[in-house]
């Protein structure tokens, strides 16, 4: 019988210790995408929900000496059209 409690009152402070840990913050949202081409660090980086071109191209080292990002006049940008909804 001295068992049996002293087996109870370790589970209990068991877990007594597992409800006193702190629950783990959720990740915020992100996104991966690949950045290849004239960039410093062609590679698949993850950035937060929301980001831009540019924050995808900084985080692969910006473009190379031969990358070629700088508008010029006459340029064109053409921004496609969203295929899905945007949250």
């Amino acid at each position: 019988m001295r068992t049996k409690a002293i087996a109870l009152l370790l589970l209990l402070a068991v877990a007594a210790m597992c409800s006193a840990e702190e629950t783990p913050k959720p990740k915020p949202a992100q996104i991966t995408v690949n950045v290849l081409g004239a960039v410093n660090k062609p590679s698949r980086v993850t950035l937060s929900k929301g980001a831009t071109i540019l924050d995808a191209l900084a985080s692969a080292g910006g473009e190379t000496t031969a990358g070629d990002v700088v508008l010029r006049d006459g340029d064109t940008i053409n921004v496609l059209k969203a295929l899905y909804k945007k949250d």
